[in-house]
């Protein structure tokens, strides 16, 4: 390879590099955190801990951070719970282990220690979409400080396929043009698309999408941890599934039967099948964002696990 190539492929790589930090900077300053930050084995982990009352931990699903709960639901559970969400290792605000940051069970003992650090104890789980495999995984390995898990539109076992080209391309690190491109690709008006997407055939809530701070995960280290969570999560689950029927404590599974972006029957069937203890809600109408257009059965089921029905 001719020194003028290098140097050529030498440019694009450091413009590429400044660009992502550029745009790394300017998305950080317009979506700051909006919570504080807890050490586990060296990583900082991003939270919320409002209210009081029996404990509730939140666990968002991709392409999303802990802003998917604040936006609305954090505020109806307050008065009579403490509420905790967490951003998952990678997305958000919070680091990413050097190795298995993409395993339902890792992220799990992750925020687990999280909450321990926090005096949390026993907890109602609930977790949306690939939330629902990290709380699933609570569940399976820390169940003696689980009340109850809730399962919103959960991804709880493998289906045999990845997240597509797009995942596969962030998936694979490719860094450059490649890796701005895929970015690129699903930035401004076709991000803003896709939640469109998720909360269809529901109508998106307004004011949701520019919450939530979609460009958070185009951020390119988050990107490359969010595609990949993806892209190897059917994988996983094709043998954390395996140890369901280990679950013993009560298990809440709502799940839309419009969802087109984690099936009903591929998942939260096959889910209350398999444990002792469970109870299915299935919502009429509804598509991939049950918990935020379907919330008052939501905070019905959190306090009847979390005792605080009236």
């Amino acid at each position: 390879m001719s020194l003028r190539i290098l140097i050529g492929i030498a440019l694009v790589s450091l413009v590429t590099a400044c660009a992502s930090t550029d745009y790394a900077q300017t998305v950080e300053a317009k979506y700051p955190p909006i919570g504080s930050f807890v050490e586990v084995d060296g990583l900082n982990i991003h939270y919320i801990d409002e209210g009081s009352g029996p404990a509730v931990i939140l666990i968002h699903g991709a392409n999303s951070n802990l802003r998917d709960w604040k936006f609305a639901l954090v505020d109806k559970l307050t008065a009579k719970h403490r509420v905790i969400a967490f951003d998952r290792p990678g997305l958000g605000y919070s680091d990413r282990p050097a190795k298995g940051g993409d395993v339902p069970a890792e992220q799990a003992r992750i925020l687990k220690a999280a909450a321990d650090k926090l005096g949390v104890g026993k907890a109602v789980i609930l977790g949306h979409s690939f939330g629902g495999a990290v709380a699933a995984a609570w569940a399976v390995d820390y169940p003696e400080d689980v009340a109850g898990l809730i399962s919103l539109a959960g991804a709880t076992y493998d289906w045999g396929g990845t997240g597509g080209a797009l995942y596969s391309i962030g998936a694979s690190g490719a860094g450059g043009i490649l890796g701005s491109a895929a970015r690129a690709y699903v930035s401004g008006d076709r991000a803003l698309g896709l939640v469109d997407d998720a909360f269809a055939p529901n109508d998106p809530i307004p004011g949701y999408a520019e919450y939530l701070g979609v460009e958070l995960a185009l951020r390119p280290a988050a990107f490359r941890y969010n595609s990949t969570d993806i892209n190897r999560l059917s994988g996983h689950l094709a043998t954390q599934s395996q140890r369901y029927p280990e679950i013993t404590q009560p298990v809440v599974l709502i799940h839309g039967d419009a969802d087109q972006t984690v099936g009903l029957e591929a998942h939260s069937l096959r889910f209350y099948d398999a444990v002792e203890n469970g109870r299915l809600v299935v919502v009429p109408g509804v598509g991939h964002m049950v918990h935020q257009v379907s919330q008052p059965r939501i905070i019905k089921a959190i306090g009847r696990l979390a005792g605080t029905s009236e």
